[in-house]
């Protein structure tokens, strides 16, 4: 047992380890971990959130991952609010296939009926338009309210490491080269 006490990492491990690591272990979060909050749908960040608060007295952040998670939460939230541009930039495509399809001659293939699906198409496009507009609208919302950042604040409170030596002194070198 010499060999796996050296190298756990290699040994696979039993389920009575897994439940007693679930039930006693520590959970160490990293910034990405804290940053998919932001990114993820909030049925799944609900349900992280619902994880969080169950083991929140063994968790644990390093320093580092919640400077990380700071200096990157705003670049985050941009790209979430990037995305529906991008979405709503696909959706106009739907407009140039209706456009394309509306120009063909209807004589020379009467069984196509391309103004029916033309029809279902807008349809189907401007519900979704709606949908977005909503969870855009809704997504503003919580980033103007910081609503998240509260919620995970609340739930890291006093979890969080102290800054490495090497870190502070990092810091001191960037203060002295501004």
């Amino acid at each position: 047992h010499i060999m796996k006490s050296l190298f756990p990492g290699y040994y696979s491990i039993t389920k009575e380890e897994i439940a007693h690591l679930w039930k006693h272990g520590t959970f160490i979060l990293d910034a990405n971990t804290i940053l998919n909050l932001y990114r993820y749908p909030e049925k799944a960040r609900e349900n992280l959130f619902k994880l969080l608060d169950k083991i929140a007295d063994r968790l644990w952040v390093p320093n580092y991952a919640a400077l990380e998670y700071q200096r990157n939460r705003q670049d985050v939230i941009m790209q979430q609010k990037e995305r529906f541009s991008k979405v709503r930039k696909i959706l106009e495509s739907s407009d140039d296939i209706s456009d394309q399809l509306n120009k063909l001659p209807s004589r020379r293939s009467s069984d196509i009926d391309t103004q029916k699906f033309t029809r279902q198409l807008k349809k189907i496009v401007d519900e979704f338009k709606e949908d977005l507009e909503r969870i855009e609208t809704k997504h503003a919302n919580e980033v103007e309210k910081d609503a998240l950042r509260v919620r995970i604040e609340n739930i890291l409170s006093g979890k969080i490491g102290d800054p490495y030596g090497e870190q502070q002194m990092l810091e001191s070198i960037y203060k002295e080269g501004e």
